[in-house]
């Protein structure tokens, strides 16, 4: 469970599931490690994900193939293995894919 609390002139509120509702998310360029999480399929309603040029390895997890209104993704530039999931031929408003620089195999 995701919670941020924002204070704002005083006032704290509270956001529960607030990524749950991003349209765009961009962690590109930070120096996260491990696995993404089977969790990243949850954010049903995102349009755009973008985690590159970070130090994620291990499998594209099949969850992101529930991201049914997926965009744009770009998971390029970090340590992945194993195959692309077909999974993700589901995505049909896919547009932008880019898993280059990685460790992965077989077909697109």
């Amino acid at each position: 469970s995701y919670s941020i609390t924002l204070t704002i002139k005083g006032l704290d509120r509270k956001y529960e599931k607030i990524f749950s509702r991003m349209f765009a998310f961009d962690l590109s360029n930070n120096a996260f490690e491990g696995e993404i999480p089977n969790s990243i399929g949850d954010l049903v309603s995102i349009r755009g994900l973008n985690l590159s040029h970070n130090q994620l390895t291990g499998p594209i997890p099949m969850s992101i193939s529930k991201l049914t209104l997926l965009e744009g993704l770009d998971l390029s530039h970090n340590k992945l293995t194993g195959r692309i999931p077909q999974e993700l031929a589901s995505l049909t408003s896919l547009a932008v894919f880019n898993v280059s620089d990685n460790q992965l195999v077989g077909p697109i």
